[in-house]
């Protein structure tokens, strides 16, 4: 097994000779069970029985004289006489199948490239380009057999409750009657595990006459539309379909308001999820814990934070009693997003590990729903400047949740965005907030996340020095100070939270142009609202970085005292949460201030802090600006601190692939959580900060 693990795409025909030569000197039973038990991911006999068309009454009776192998009271010479008869079953082609458990123990003892999954023998694979190959030949040797292995592997599976592999090998067989019938039954519960994705990629499969007669596939189908991102055109198709059926409209509220709410009409998505709850029946879990999260978010798109908090309890609790785990983690994200709003970052990160916690299937393997978690905890560690942990938070939640959706990455990678910003990777930043700008264009029931995407883009353009192109897009977006306080304030949306929320974010990239241009008073003027709205929402998050924008801006004006002030509210507010970056980020000019401050004798513990921060932050900039020292400059054959674990050198292997954590995980027969934790320990054994930088420096010191 060894010998074939060691091949490569590349070196396939070999293995193709190695599998003819292997076919072709096993019994004709043998070449037949290999090949037409080559359609299943994973093999167990009653499967393999199913497949092959064995009857339950031969399968029992060999089952009954196989037993004898293992009894212990049975003497030797028995056992013997049993195994002789067990191998007769494998080793006579005139007999056929008898028992696909002794034909799976008889490649085992031959080492027929099949691996066991546990510790009884009970489940099996066979290795990944044995069974490609397999499948490649069945239709030589069976034409048209296929269908007819894909449909009784599916009834197996929906028969023992494995609803997934039955969809998936009804598919397979284009049996699309009874997938459709099948998919119609399994669309909640997918939803509900955060499966969009797969929901997704099985309605596409499905011709769509098939689909649109059916109404209440219809409704599940425009929601993983609308949660994966699709088109907001096929979204409105597919609610037409359902149009038709006046005894789905409580079913379709959620999803109009959910809608409303994306285009910003709340007294409407307030409205359509009271609809919701009132015609909804008391067991429909799904479409009612979903109404109650969507009136949860227009009391905090509406800036009533002490009703939203208590809305998004209250959702997430419904979501996890009825089993709806997407929305209760969505819920538990969205409140977690709420303490961070408000400057609550150590209870965020506490509520987005009860999110990550809850976002397990019943095999405790994260759902796809869990990368939201782990991107919101890589968002706080980033903060608080552990950017390593960050990046292993931020990486693996992208991973998760493009499974439930490739838009719902878009925060990921603005998160990216700052992180590799903070490293001073200005190219790797420039692709994050690319990808994101990709997200955002192709989700197009709002605009919303387009001009978060712009404001980063803007951000960025300023944190690189690119001032030209950050004032053209203020411009563009007819941001000014020209006008009196009142105006200003207006403008915001000091009458509307909602527009405050979106108007704010492009505001407060006006004030960093603003003093970026050396105009401290004009963004003092645009600030000033900015501070007010905020502390009227008791958005402390956001109170942080505006005061520290207006303690530059005092800075700038000469006003040393107003600085001083200002930033020790800042600290005031920042300390007991822990912020870092937030004062990084700023520079020189924040280290100048927070000179000051610790002559002043304010937070001294904290603010040594954040000058240490600062300082390291500046020697990195100085190295990347000096040549390497050879004498300090690890070779290629210099040994680690500590060495790699076998386990760890298997992992960093896989590093090299394009397999994600769960992949591997999946390779090795080991947790996600396993896999995550060696992956953190090869970056720290390494010294490296990323999946690139391991495998180059893994091949520096010959590890691969």
């Amino acid at each position: 097994s060894n010998f074939i693990q060691a091949f490569r795409g590349s070196d396939r025909y070999i293995l193709d000779y190695l599998v003819e030569e292997v076919l072709r000197h096993q019994p004709d039973n043998v070449q037949a069970f290999l090949l037409q038990t080559a359609i299943l991911d994973r093999l167990t006999a009653p499967l393999c029985d199913a497949v092959l068309g064995i009857s339950e009454s031969a399968s029992q009776r060999v089952s009954e004289s196989a037993s004898l192998r293992v009894s212990e009271s049975a003497s030797l010479q028995v056992c013997k006489s049993a195994n002789q008869q067990i191998d007769e079953l494998v080793d006579r082609p005139s007999r056929g199948f008898a028992d696909s458990q002794a034909v799976l123990e008889y490649l085992e003892r031959n080492n027929l490239f099949i691996v066991p999954l546990d510790n009884e023998r009970r489940w099996y694979r066979y290795h990944r380009l044995f069974a490609d190959l397999l499948r490649g030949r069945l239709p030589q040797m069976y034409p048209g057999l296929a269908p007819t292995l894909h449909r009784r592997a599916s009834a197996w599976y929906e028969q023992n409750g494995q609803m997934t592999a039955a969809i998936d090998r009804a598919l397979s067989a284009e049996d699309f009657e009874r997938a459709t019938r099948l998919i119609e039954q399994e669309a909640e519960a997918t939803l509900m595990r955060s499966e969009v994705t797969t929901l997704l990629h099985w309605i596409d499969a499905l011709p769509d006459e098939l689909v649109a007669v059916r109404p209440s596939l219809c409704v599940f189908h425009a929601w993983a539309l609308l949660l994966g991102g699709r088109p907001f055109d096929t979204v409105q198709s597919r609610l037409q379909d359902v149009g038709r059926d006046a005894g789905l409209e409580g079913k379709v509220a959620p999803l109009r308001a959910l809608v409303a709410l994306f285009q910003g009409r709340l007294p409407r998505a307030i409205e359509l999820a009271y609809e919701a709850l009132e015609q909804l029946p008391k067991d429909d879990l799904f479409l009612r814990s979903t109404a109650s999260w969507m009136l949860a978010l227009t009391d905090l798109a509406m800036g009533d934070v002490i009703s939203a908090g208590h809305a998004l309890n209250e959702a997430a609790r419904i979501g996890r009693e009825s089993g709806n785990v997407m929305v209760a983690v969505m819920t538990m994200c969205s409140l977690a997003e709420l303490h961070m709003a408000r400057g609550q970052l150590r209870k965020a990160a506490e509520v987005y590990q009860q999110a990550l916690d809850q976002a397990i299937c019943g095999r405790g393997q994260p759902l796809p729903i869990a990368g939201m978690a782990l991107m919101g905890l890589g968002e706080i560690w980033r903060e608080w400047n552990d950017l390593e942990v960050a990046e292993s938070y931020l990486t693996e939640g992208i991973e998760q949740i493009e499974q439930w959706g490739a838009v719902g990455a878009m925060d990921g990678y603005i998160s990216l965005t700052h992180l590799r910003q903070a490293r001073g990777d200005a190219e790797g930043a420039r692709d994050a907030i690319h990808k994101a700008k990709q997200l955002a264009i192709q989700f197009d029931a709002t605009e919303m996340d387009d001009v978060m995407v712009a404001v980063q883009q803007a951000q960025l353009w300023i944190a690189q020095g690119n001032l030209e192109a950050a004032r053209r897009w203020v411009k563009e977006r007819g941001l000014t100070v020209d006008v009196s306080l009142a105006e200003l304030r207006e403008r915001i949306g000091s009458d509307s939270p909602y527009n405050y929320q979106r108007r704010s974010r492009e505001y407060f990239v006006l004030a960093r142009v603003l003093i970026a241009q050396n105009r401290p008073d004009e963004t003092l003027a645009v600030l000033e609202p900015l501070l007010t709205l905020s502390e009227q929402y008791e958005l402390n998050g956001r109170v942080i970085k505006i005061q520290i924008l207006e303690a530059l801006a005092f800075q700038a004006q000469g006003n040393l005292a107003s600085a001083m002030d200002t930033l020790e509210r800042a600290l005031s507010l920042a300390e007991p949460e822990g912020y870092v970056r937030t004062f990084v980020d700023e520079g020189e000019a924040m280290a100048a201030l927070l000179r000051q401050a610790a002559a002043r004798g304010s937070a001294v513990g904290y603010v040594s802090q954040l000058l240490a921060a600062l300082d390291e932050e500046t020697k990195d900039e100085r190295q990347m600006t000096e040549p390497p020292i050879s004498s300090f400059v690890p070779g290629p054959s210099s040994p680690l601190i500590e060495p790699l674990t076998e386990r760890e050198l298997e992992i960093l292997r896989l590093l090299t692939t394009s397999l994600s954590s769960t992949d591997m995980a999946e390779e090795l027969f080991i947790s996600v959580n396993t896999v995550r934790s060696h992956i953190r320990n090869i970056y720290g054994k390494l010294d490296v900060h990323s999946r690139y930088e391991a495998v180059a420096r893994a091949e520096e010191l010959d590890l691969l």
